[in-house]
């Protein structure tokens, strides 16, 4: 059993005596997997400011998260993670510190290598940049996979090249470094992480690493070289797109918001040409008139998910493997694992998808945890109307239903825990009423994006 409750420093002055018996404790607490007496004892071992400390100290952490991650105790590896380097952060001593950035590029734990670069994020004295694009050469994909987090933020045109440039030769080295299943979903989801991170540097979608050096080495003298994200308006070279959202990876959930605020029909994009300032209609606009019921049926938001997300299943090439959740007051999958693409889970994920029905609330965070059950995914698609809610809306049409805020701060909190080190992405797609603040969040803190769907 894990124990995990907040943490504070050891009582007591620092002695030799002192550091023994942290010492001891350190190991003690790895052997319980007491997360808390670990990093009680850490705050005192640590104290010691030597090369020596700082070796105990990240060999007990590998060992304690080794077993927490063995375990699936994720929320509890989370949080010593988090907890560890910013006890790493504060080292002042000049020797312990290059200890640590030695065991960075040497150590044999690759969890001590992250944990070296998530240090290096919050001390001055370590140069981020260099510790990550290092760290793109390193032999654990969760590692690179981490330092794309950071990459990512780093407008310069020398790093993006650092990043094309390795992103290539992994590419091209496809599959020849994994030993087993796992370890080649690991290095295709970071693939997909290169691609990820140079979305959001440029602004672009392509679909391989020469794609994207050809793209780097036309442009890279270009004034609008770095643009937001989404700026350009196209998804890309990518064949397959939901509502402009370009369709990649190999291992893709696929989330249906089918609340009953789902059956309300949005009107067609013309239509705001047939609106003032004010957002009322202009009375006589031929446009407005000519909308039958026909049109009015066809534009409910259920009707245009179902048939979207239809063409995008029918679509999927063989190598894919999927699956679709549906949610409203409760949560729906329809496969519990992800299945091959084929033309028949293609056929019958497409009934799944017809005989769905809007009604009921919200319950996004039920439906997210559901499509993290899978340990493969590698992309999440997630299709929305609303806010989530375990408890319904508001007549006022503006307001968030009343634990929105709170579901929000915990969705935001409960995925970075899930989706620590796995690198899945998460593409957010909202219809007119969406949260979308909370949506756009949701993409780029998970290297996706958001799309409103108009």
């Amino acid at each position: 059993m894990v124990l995990l409750t907040a943490a504070g420093p050891l009582a007591g002055q620092s002695s030799s005596g002192a550091w023994r018996e942290a010492a001891q404790q350190l190991s003690q607490s790895v052997r319980d997997l007491d997360v808390t007496g670990f990093l009680d004892a850490l705050a005192e071992v640590l104290s010691g400011e030597d090369s020596r400390s700082v070796r105990l100290a990240v060999e007990s952490y590998a060992r304690l998260a080794d077993e927490l991650c063995a375990r699936k105790e994720w929320s509890a590896f989370h949080y010593l993670h988090q907890r560890t380097a910013a006890a790493f952060s504060r080292i002042s001593d000049k020797s312990a510190i290059r200890e640590l950035d030695s065991l960075r590029r040497r150590g044999r734990a690759w969890r001590a290598r992250l944990l070296a670069i998530d240090v290096a994020a919050l001390h001055s004295d370590l140069d981020l940049e260099a510790c990550c694009l290092d760290a793109l050469h390193d032999e654990s994909p969760a590692v690179v996979r981490r330092a794309l987090h950071y990459l990512a933020r780093d407008r310069k045109i020398p790093v993006v090249e650092r990043i094309v440039a390795r992103f290539l030769a992994l590419e091209e080295s496809r599959g020849k470094r994994a030993r087993s299943d796992e370890e080649s979903s690991e290095w295709s989801r970071t693939l997909f992480a290169f691609r990820s991170a140079l979305q959001q540097l440029l602004g672009v979608d392509l679909p391989a690493a020469i794609d994207w050096k050809n793209y780097v080495e036309t442009r890279k003298e270009s004034k609008d070289f770095f643009r937001p994200p989404g700026s350009s308006g196209k998804p890309g070279l990518t064949e397959i797109t939901l509502f402009g959202a370009a369709v990649t990876g190999k291992n893709i959930v696929f989330i249906l918001d089918v609340s009953g605020s789902m059956v309300i029909p949005d009107p067609p994009p013309a239509d705001d040409l047939a609106q003032g300032p004010s957002g009322r209609t202009v009375v006589g606009d031929p446009r407005r008139r000519a909308m039958d019921e026909e049109m009015r049926e066809s534009r409910r938001r259920i009707r245009r998910a179902k048939k979207e997300l239809t063409r995008v299943v029918r679509s999927l090439p063989d190598d894919v493997r999927f699956n679709l959740i549906a949610y409203s007051s409760d949560v729906r999958p329809w496969k519990k694992l992800m299945v091959r693409a084929t033309k028949e889970a293609k056929e019958a994920a497409a009934k799944f998808i017809e005989e769905l029905e809007a009604e009921g609330i919200t319950v996004t965070d039920m439906a997210i945890e559901e499509a993290f059950t899978d340990l493969d995914i590698d992309t999440i698609y997630l299709l929305t109307d609303g806010a989530p809610t375990h408890v319904g809306g508001t007549t006022d049409s503006s307001s968030l239903p009343p634990d929105a805020r709170d579901l929000i701060e915990k969705i935001h909190g409960r995925v970075a825990e899930l989706n620590f080190l796995r690198g899945v992405r998460i593409f957010c797609l909202g219809f007119r009423g969406a949260e979308e603040k909370f949506l756009e969040k949701l993409s780029v803190d998970h290297g996706g994006q958001y799309v409103r769907i108009r």
